[in-house]
């Protein structure tokens, strides 16, 4: 049967919590309201389109040559899931420490699979510096559970804390396609 007109599609629309007077609160609903918007600035994020906006210059560091370095200057992108990542300030990044891996249920997105090593062979291949979406905890706050009420028995996290983090994509050389798009862009 086909749609109306001013009939409206709500189907997988975005689901605003309702909030009226005399209704119980909960922390799912408040993360209900914070999809909804989240969702809604992705949606922002698409229709403008991915890319950088402003900032993010690297620039080789003349570090040590077996930790080879750049500085990443502030900036804000965004990709194309129209998620914004933004880099508040000018970092110098280590490109060849191998970093603890953070714990998957730490934050707030998905983990989409580590590569296996944190570690770059120096002087082979050929990389792109990458910027994705992070996330994790900040500070911590009293708890008081329902089954105790008026009595902190337990801290919980006050922030969950939206930022940006790096990493390097290998470009297999291997790939005659993608090695002669490279030369012909002169991107080599």
């Amino acid at each position: 049967m086909a749609t109306q007109l001013l009939e409206p599609i709500l189907t997988n629309g975005i689901r605003q919590t309702n909030f009226f007077n005399g209704r119980l609160l909960t922390a799912t609903d408040l993360r209900d309201q914070q999809a909804a918007n989240r969702r809604q600035h992705e949606q922002l994020g698409r229709a403008l389109g991915a890319g950088i906006v402003s900032g993010l210059d690297v620039v080789a560091d003349n570090g040590l040559p077996n930790a080879p370095t750049v500085r990443v200057g502030k900036g804000l992108a965004v990709n194309r899931l129209g998620q914004p990542l933004e880099l508040p300030q000018d970092l110098l990044l280590d490109l060849a420490r191998q970093q603890d891996q953070a714990d998957i249920a730490a934050g707030l997105f998905a983990d989409c699979g580590r590569p296996s090593s944190g570690t770059v062979a120096l002087g082979r291949g050929l990389y792109i510096l990458a910027v994705t979406p992070a996330s994790g905890y900040q500070e911590r706050v009293p708890l008081v559970r329902f089954n105790e009420p008026g009595r902190a028995d337990g801290c919980g996290d006050r922030y969950a804390v939206e930022g940006v983090q790096f990493r390097l994509v290998n470009l297999d050389l291997t790939d005659t396609d993608l090695f002669a798009a490279a030369l012909s862009a002169q991107l080599i």
